[in-house]
């Protein structure tokens, strides 16, 4: 298992912090703004049950803003897409669970209630749209999110992680988010035509 410093982890998820902001300033898109999750890092040492929180809000709010798109969207892809978010992190979120007893260390972070309340933000944010709009804003919060999420593997949970089991399920995890991104962007860019 290779650890990152927490100086390391900090540089590296500012710079994807900047980025992604750089990157939503250069789109001028009149899309609503639903994206600023908050990075791990900021020299905090995440314990086990810290990354099992963090990981289970990041798939809570996926599936929460999945079951919205299968109440308001009528674009085939957007729901099936939202259908995959929510049976595939709900299997996530399971995984974790059942790790539960074995993770040690604090549970509650400040990290952790700011994902949360950032995820009720786009979730209001989404309420409002209809038709198009809510699908393109939709998809486009769905890579900004999943971008998010792997780079807070990379770079805070998956190093973080110190029992194996844990450790073992996040790099599945990753693969299964990687995967929800490219799909992400292939039906963005679809939306955006």
């Amino acid at each position: 298992m290779v650890h990152a410093t927490p100086r390391r982890t900090v540089r590296v998820l500012a710079l994807g912090a900047a980025v992604s902001i750089l990157a939503l300033g250069a789109c001028q898109s009149p899309e609503p703004d639903v994206s600023g999750q908050p990075a791990p890092g900021g020299g905090l040492i995440l314990s086990d049950a810290e990354v099992g929180n963090i990981t289970m809000s990041a798939n809570n709010a996926e599936i929460q803003a999945a079951q919205l798109a299968l109440q308001k969207s009528r674009n085939d892809a957007v729901r099936q897409f939202a259908q995959r978010m929510i049976t595939d992190h709900t299997t996530l979120n399971q995984r974790l669970a059942s790790l539960e007893g074995d993770l040690r260390g604090t549970t509650g972070s400040q990290l952790n209630q700011q994902i949360n309340s950032t995820a009720q933000q786009t979730l209001r944010t989404l309420q409002q749209l209809e038709g198009a709009q809510f699908d393109r804003t939709y998809m486009q919060n769905q890579v900004q999110q999943h971008q998010w999420l792997l780079e807070s593997l990379d770079n805070a949970l998956i190093p973080s992680a110190r029992n194996n089991r844990l450790e073992k399920d996040l790099m599945e995890a990753r693969s299964i988010v990687a995967s929800h991104l490219q799909q992400a962007q292939q039906i963005h860019g679809t939306l955006n035509r």
